[in-house]
Parts: C-alpha cells; sequence; structure tokens
C-alpha cells in the first residue's frame, strides 16, 4: 500500500523567503519554550531588526494561510499541523547535526550481532526510548531457525501448571497447561529440573525422578512446544512490541486527563500502530505522521499527537521499523537525526548476524488449517523439535 500524505499545504511564494523564515523560526521557538510566540517573544530570540509591527503582520498573514493560529489567553500564536508538517519536512531535508553526547553515549550500547534477534530488537527500542525520553513500538517478522533454551514451570494448584518456553532468539512464551492428575511441587520441580537439563543436554540429574515423572514431563514440553509452534508458524499480521508509555507523562499536554487518554487510546491501538509501522518500513527514511493526518488516515477523532517511523534493514532488506510516539510539539530535528544514526546501527548488526548465524525471517500469511492441526508439520517447519514419547509406569 502507498500512503500518500493526506495534507496539502497551502501555497506560500517561495519569492517571499522571510515569511517563509519567520514561520520556520516561530515554530522552532514554539517547540523549543512550549509557549505561545509573540511578537516582542520572536523580536527578542532572533534579535531581528524588525519592528513588532512587522512580525505582526507577518504572523497574519501566515494565520490566513493557516499555518499559525491565535492563543486567545496570551494572544501569541501557535504553529498549526500544517506549521509542523512544514517544519518537519524542511529538518528532513537539511543536512544532519552532531548529536548530543548523552544519546552518542546510548546509542552506542546497542547490541552487536548475535543470534538473539528478538531480544536485540527489544533491548534497542529500550534503548532509543531512553535517548529520545519516549514511547518506543516497533514490528517484526517471526525469526527462523530458533532454539528453545529453557522452560519452566509454575504451580497453579494441583492440576494447573504454568509453562514459561524460552528461546535462543529471545521469545518468550507462556500457557497454562492441565495436568492428566494431581501432582505435588516437589514433583514439579523434580520434572522441571530433568527438562531443563535435557534441553541444555546436561547431566541428568541426580535426585531420582521416576519413569512416570519423566513421561509426564516429556508430554508437558511437546504440548507447550506444538503450543507455541501454532502461534509461531500461523500469523497474520507482524509481531509489534511496545515501551515506555508512561514517558509521555513528562509532556506538557498529556498532563490534560483528556489528552492523555487520547493519546493514549490510539497509541495502544494495535491495528493503527501496525498499519503506520508497515507504511513507515516501505519508505527509506524517517516518516511523521502529525495531528490531523492520523485522522484523515484512519477516519477517527485528531489525536493531538505524532508518530514518527523509521525503517530497518538486514542489508537492503526491510524488516520492520521502529515508531516514537509523542505530543506534537517534538525536538524533530533531534528525533530525526537520532534514528538515522539508530537505523544505520541496527541495520549494521542485523546483516552481520544474519549472514554470520545463517538466519532467516517469515512474514505474516493466511492460517493454514492443516498445519494448525498436524503436529507432525508444525515440527517439520522449524527447528525446535519434539521430545521422543516416553511410557509411563
Amino acid at each position: 500500500m502507498i500512503w500518500k500524505k493526506p495534507m496539502s499545504k497551502p501555497q506560500v511564494s517561495k519569492r517571499d523567503s522571510k515569511i517563509l523564515y519567520i514561520l520556520l523560526t516561530a515554530t522552532e521557538l514554539y517547540l523549543k519554550t512550549g509557549q505561545p510566540v509573540g511578537s516582542k517573544t520572536f523580536k527578542e530570540y532572533e534579535r531581528s531588526n524588525l519592528s513588532t509591527a512587522t512580525i505582526r503582520n507577518y504572523f497574519s498573514k501566515l494565520e490566513a494561510e493557516g499555518f499559525l493560529k491565535k492563543n486567545h489567553i496570551s494572544g501569541g500564536r501557535i504553529p498549526t499541523d500544517l506549521a509542523f508538517r512544514y517544519y518537519v519536512d524542511h529538518c528532513a531535508n537539511c543536512c544532519p547535526e552532531e548529536l548530543p553526547e548523552s544519546i552518542t553515549h546510548l546509542l552506542n550500547q546497542l547490541p552487536e550481532e548475535s543470534r538473539n534477534i528478538v531480544k536485540d530488537l527489544q533491548k534497542a527500542s529500550e534503548l532509543l526510548g531512553e535517548a529520545l525520553q519516549l514511547p518506543i513500538c516497533f514490528s517484526s517478522p517471526r525469526f527462523e531457525n530458533d532454539a528453545v533454551t529453557n522452560v519452566q514451570l509454575t504451580q497453579v494448584d494441583e492440576q494447573r501448571v504454568v509453562v514459561i518456553l524460552s528461546t535462543e532468539f529471545g521469545q518468550v512464551f507462556t500457557d497454562t497447561l492441565w495436568l492428566p492428575e494431581a501432582i505435588t511441587s516437589t514433583s514439579l520441580k523434580r520434572i522441571e529440573d530433568f527438562l531443563q537439563k535435557y534441553i541444555k543436554k546436561l547431566p541428568l540429574p541426580t535426585e531420582a525422578i521416576s519413569q512416570k515423572e519423566e513421561g509426564l514431563g516429556m508430554i508437558l514440553y511437546n504440548e507447550i512446544v506444538i503450543r507455541y509452534l501454532t502461534h509461531h508458524c500461523n500469523f497474520s499480521e507482524e509481531d509489534l512490541y511496545q515501551t515506555g508509555l508512561s514517558k509521555l507523562l513528562q509532556y506538557e499536554s498529556f498532563k490534560d486527563p483528556d489528552m492523555l487518554a487520547l493519546g493514549l487510546s490510539f497509541f495502544e491501538n494495535r491495528r493503527h500502530m501496525s498499519k503506520l509501522l508497515d507504511i513507515g518500513m516501505h519508505r527509506d527514511r524517517p516518516t511523521a505522521f502529525i495531528g490531523s493526518e492520523l485522522s484523515n488516515i484512519f477516519g477517527t477523532p485528531n489525536p493531538q499527537c505524532t508518530v514518527i517511523t523509521t525503517p530497518y534493514y538486514m542489508n537492503r532488506t526491510p524488516l520492520g521499523a521502529f515508531g516514537v510516539l509523542g505530543p506534537m510539539n517534538l525536538p524533530y530535528k533531534e528525533i530525526y537525526n537520532t534514528l538515522l544514526v539508530f537505523a544505520d546501527k541496527i541495520k549494521s548488526s542485523l546483516t552481520k548476524s544474519f549472514y554470520k548465524f545463517k538466519l532467516s525471517f517469515r512474514r505474516p500469511c493466511p492460517s493454514d488449517p492443516k498445519l494448525s492441526n498436524d503436529p507432525i508439520l508444525l515440527a517439520r517447519y522449524s527447528s525446535i523439535q519434539l521430545l521422543p514419547p516416553k511410557e509411563t509406569a
């Protein structure tokens, strides 16, 4: 799907470079202070030789063109969605600036090549969120050639157990299984110890485990693996991860409960975020969706927020996209520059990992009922193997 910007910019004469300069400067001043921009404030900030009356005249022209709106309390002007769009497009075409040392330090901690792809991407999203002090989400395909590295068993009651399966790529899958009969916590611990050593090819536990417990352990393992493979092999959309939504509370606009609820309801809408990340994945640079642009795409009320996406690659192949979530008055220059450096580092790490460990991935596809109901076929589609059956005593 090719997304076209729904917001068309009113024509401002290119010959009038002064009014464009006034627009960019007023928008930048608003982004720095968060306060409406008056003619006197503008003159002091820019140390301009323009009179305040001339500045007000320019402001009136920009207001008539839909770029500024009046703040009735202070009398200053506030940039509209249209002004932010013009400012963002301008920033995107500027030469990248050097990042602050604090951000560079965090980006230098991004994971190097490894097999823990999902875990590394999750860590990368945490570091990016810490660098920008904003919530982050990202989309991801399913990575192949994974392997189970650990199984944990937690007893709910005598006949129910929560099984936690961890994989080499950093995937964690949990489910609740029913036991065929009641079992003690001591017996369950022996089964867990047996499975962990079996999976890691370590010497089996010296503490005696009965044939019945060993057989039950293999039944539990195979059941959770089949459920995991069903989930892993059949998926209709990219995996989506989110982190750091509480960071929104730092921003003045989200201290209003209604604004916070509006923003969170949009950010937590999986369909909305998946669509934006899919659009972003097929762009070759960061893409900003600002205010009313979001409502135009989804036919919803204006969420009064911004989503900025950037694709990440393995070599020249886009794997997914990262999204930065926040209010409309964001430090766009810094975010764009950070995302460019971040995406380049992620691309380098993923490319090395894919070639070094011979990794592959799968895109979403409709579920195959035959596949999802056949354990043997599921196992064939994965490097994760079932354990051989064990007769119980």
